[in-house]
């Protein structure tokens, strides 16, 4: 694997930890009920997703001519699913806030949001295991 496709890998696992830590905020802030720390959580939340994303539209642009090189590992459909769990999130990070306005984040919401990082989590570790073959 490349230096680039090292790299890349480097800042979604590094930015994937921020989006942990992040979630592990707003957990403790919901459960003190919060709501002004849980609005700014959502925030920086939002922020790590878009780095995120950036740091996927990246990896896809490096990983280009790499794909047909590993075309038989599934590294394209890893990508194509690294974009699916981000949308996800994205969109729970959003019910998260709609609820926030009305006075309260269901617990289940941000159950929600940790099933979906988990899901992202584990394809950014099957991209870099394809990349790594």
């Amino acid at each position: 694997m490349g230096y680039g496709l090292n790299e890349d890998i480097r800042k979604l696992a590094n930015d994937n930890l921020k989006l942990k830590l992040e979630l592990e905020k707003l957990e403790q802030d919901h459960a003190v009920w919060a709501s002004n720390r849980e609005e700014k959580d959502l925030e920086k939340i939002t922020s790590c997703l878009k780095r995120l994303e950036a740091d996927v539209s990246v990896m896809a642009g490096d990983c280009s001519s790499q794909v047909s090189r590993h075309d038989g590992n599934g590294l394209g459909e890893d990508l194509h699913h690294a974009y699916v769990h981000l949308n996800s999130l994205f969109e729970d990070v959003k019910k998260a806030r709609s609820e926030l306005e009305r006075a309260y984040i269901q617990p289940g919401e941000i159950g929600r949001i940790e099933i979906d990082w988990g899901r992202f989590k584990k394809t950014v570790a099957e991209i870099a295991e394809h990349l790594e073959n």
